[in-house]
């Protein structure tokens, strides 16, 4: 743990573990450009058109950008015909179907296999979002393709009030 690891910006995990995990986010550019190709969009298309896959399809109303629709797997082929300009599909489990993206895990040997859940893999067409949120367990965040705008809010626990009636806490 006293190597520094170019996926952590140059830092050693004893550094990570100690200064950043569940205290404040570490921003490392390029940390793993291998990731660029592994899998293409329509890849993650047709990944979450299989039936024992975990997907999200997220539309957000054109007309009303505080407006979302979520459809949960199974997804099929019309899920994808006339969607809105803003959409996001999220494909749980990725590392159980592909052995590159299951290799990343490789990457972070000082991050204990219980603490682990899977690789999630989210595809976008520019603008596309879930929406600010929070999540309730640890992530790694991984860009490939594109661009995305990133922002950190304020610390929210289970007592942060959501936008009412809207199908993710947001």
């Amino acid at each position: 743990m006293t190597e520094a690891l170019t996926v952590l910006g140059g830092i050693t995990a004893e550094q990570f573990l100690t200064e950043y995990w569940q205290k404040k986010p570490l921003l490392v550019r390029n940390a793993m450009p291998e990731i660029v190709g592994m899998l293409e969009p329509n890849d993650v298309k047709e990944l979450a058109l299989e039936d024992h896959v975990t997907a999200r399809l997220i539309r957000q109303k054109d007309k009303n950008p505080n407006e979302w629709h979520v459809k949960s797997s199974p997804l099929t082929k019309g899920d994808f015909q006339k969607l809105p300009k803003l959409w996001t599909l999220l494909v749980q489990a990725v590392d159980h179907y592909s052995f590159d993206i299951a290799e990343l895990w490789k990457k972070f040997p000082f991050i204990p296999q219980w603490r682990r859940d899977d690789i999630m893999v989210s595809y976008a067409p520019k603008g596309g979002s879930v929406g600010k949120h929070f999540d309730f367990y640890d992530v790694f965040l991984v860009q490939g393709y594109g661009h995305r705008r990133w922002q950190l809010g304020q610390m929210c626990d289970a007592s942060t009030e959501f936008v009412p009636n809207q199908p993710l806490k947001l």
